[in-house]
């Protein structure tokens, strides 16, 4: 099945005797309960046996289940259900891999000769749950769920990667994703998105939730780390959750992050490896690099999670590039060259308006930046400056640390997120960004927010697009467009679905330009002036010159 499907979560069919239904109830009850919180399942049939006579229908249940638990006490045994057709159908289903059959052992008994006698029995190492084997029977139940949940994962399997533009697969990249009740989100789902797309560019409305969007995929790759998902409920939904399908050093992983009481709980459903997978997210502001001082003072705080920015719409702390320049400008090694050379090529090359970048002054050594003729330090160039020197800075300086036996900047693997990838930007300078990024960082996927349409004249051709709107009545949902926008003029992307400006035209005008170019508009006004000077010049009646080509 795959992994993330609306019908995502595993059916599961329980078998019990009435005689045990208070234990049922009151033990095992509330973990399948969190279960279907969680999302791991998405509904459970119960299947109580009462007595020795049952009904022999056999439950339609029963094959929509992929899971069937069977609670194998001394009174189901010694059921006529425990022989009857239905436990049959239910070996059959396991055999043939169309469900797996869990028998959990209540009482100490021999059931070698039962239907489901030669199946692999839980506690695994043949302690019933209400032998004499443990503290109470909570921590009988807290040792088969934690067995019997890998059972449950091993159901949802990771679904089979899809690539759409004939590129290699990305180490790091998203997946899919599913996100119920998270701030505007009530409800949303994506198909699978190409593993080799290294753009997915979002567009939206104001208030139509692509930060929102943004932050839930954020939480659901790296969990409730430094409290950051906290405050971000719809109202108090008991269902809020996201799930998230993605590749983390090329190996397929989901998680389920959800809501369990007051506190969120991250389902990683995957053995092992419980690294979080390599994620830096950037905000509306970020502007600001911290002091070596600050950034010393920061070092183990919240403010230098690689998301912050992302949560804090009026901070942004940033690690200082400089300081890692500066540092390692200072050492004679041969081998240190190379890279400090790299980082400042990346630098100036995602840098239009700066020319150099040189390290000078003793012994207080400074980053002098050229920018348009000019030399001046980091406060006194650009915005635009700012936040490329910034954010680009932070993220080669998190990328050393984590890979630090890289051997170029283009080895460096990730997802980098940017909210508003446009801010600060210049038309020309959106234009070509996800370009130069896809270029200097081949092997990171990028998720950006845009209010912009320059960005998407230009967008690398293995991107993706999405849309987003909101409705009170919906709250945010999400579309993928499939829009060929390499061969769209400016109107016709900004009249698309991307944007859905139909009417983009100035309500002051009587009339207006067609010309491709701008500089058309001056070669004809500048034909027309010549022609009404010789219309005086050879008295041609007024209104007559440059109004109809078509007859001359």
């Amino acid at each position: 099945m795959d992994a993330l499907n609306k019908d995502n979560g595993i059916a599961l069919y329980i078998a019990y005797s009435a005689e045990d239904e208070e234990l049922y109830r009151d033990e095992f009850k509330p973990y399948f309960q969190q279960m279907e919180k969680s999302g791991l399942i998405h509904s459970y049939y119960e299947r109580k046996i009462i007595g020795k006579q049952w009904d022999h229908v056999i439950s339609d249940q029963l094959d929509r289940s992929r899971i069937i638990l069977i609670l194998a006490s001394l009174d189901f045994i010694s059921s006529e259900y425990c022989y009857g057709e239905e436990v049959r159908q239910m070996v059959d289903l396991h055999i043939r891999g169309a469900a797996t059959v869990v028998p959990v052992l209540i009482d100490d008994i021999d059931w070698s000769d039962t239907p489901f006698g030669k199946l692999d029995t839980f506690p695994s190492n043949g302690k019933s749950v209400r032998g004499p084997y443990w503290k109470n029977t909570k921590s009988a139940l807290d040792n088969l769920f934690e067995e019997i949940r890998w059972v449950f994962i091993k159901t949802v399997t990771p679904s089979g990667d899809i690539v759409g533009f004939d590129g290699q697969p990305f180490p790091y990249c998203i997946k899919q994703f599913n996100i119920k009740n998270f701030l505007c989100i009530k409800d949303i789902y994506t198909g699978e998105i190409p593993v080799d797309t290294q753009w997915v560019l979002i567009t939206g409305r104001n208030g139509d939730g692509k930060t929102a969007l943004l932050q839930a995929l954020a939480i659901g790759l790296l969990g409730n780390e430094k409290g950051i998902a906290e405050n971000y409920l719809l109202g108090d939904s008991p269902d809020a959750r996201i799930e998230i399908e993605f590749k983390s050093n090329g190996a397929n992983k989901i998680q389920r992050f959800f809501k369990d009481k007051e506190h969120w709980e991250t389902e990683r459903l995957y053995p092992g490896d419980v690294t979080p997978p390599r994620l830096m997210a950037y905000g509306v502001t970020r502007l600001k690099i911290l002091t070596p001082e600050s950034e010393d003072d920061l070092k183990d705080a919240k403010e230098l999670y690689p998301v912050f920015s992302l949560y804090h719409e009026t901070e942004g702390y940033f690690k200082n590039i400089e300081t890692w320049l500066k540092e390692h400008s200072e050492k004679d090694e041969e081998q240190e060259k190379p890279i400090v050379d790299e980082i400042k090529k990346t630098l100036l090359e995602l840098l239009p308006g700066i020319k150099s970048l040189n390290i000078e002054g003793f012994p207080d050594k400074k980053v002098i930046y050229k920018e348009k003729g000019f030399d001046a330090e980091y406060k006194h160039v650009s915005s635009g400056s700012k936040m490329v020197i910034a954010m680009i800075g932070d993220m080669l300086k998190r990328f050393i640390q984590l890979q630090p036996d890289a051997q170029s900047v283009s080895d460096f693997e990730g997802i980098v997120f940017i909210d508003e990838l446009d801010l600060h930007l210049h038309p020309v300078w959106q234009r070509e960004f996800p370009g130069l990024l896809s270029s200097i960082f081949p092997k990171i996927q990028f998720w950006a927010t845009t209010h912009s349409i320059v960005p998407f004249m230009k967008a690398p051709l293995n991107s993706i697009f999405l849309t987003i709107s909101r409705t009170p009545e919906t709250g945010t949902t999400i579309k993928r467009l499939e829009i060929d926008v390499k061969n769209l003029l400016p109107n016709t992307l900004i009249s698309s679905p991307l944007f859905g400006i139909e009417d983009f035209i100035s309500p002051y005008a009587d009339d207006f330009r067609s010309e491709y170019l701008y500089k058309e508009i001056l070669t004809h006004e500048d034909l027309q002036k010549k022609l009404d000077e010789a219309a005086k010049t050879f008295k041609i009646p007024r209104g007559t010159v440059g109004k109809d080509s078509s007859n001359r």
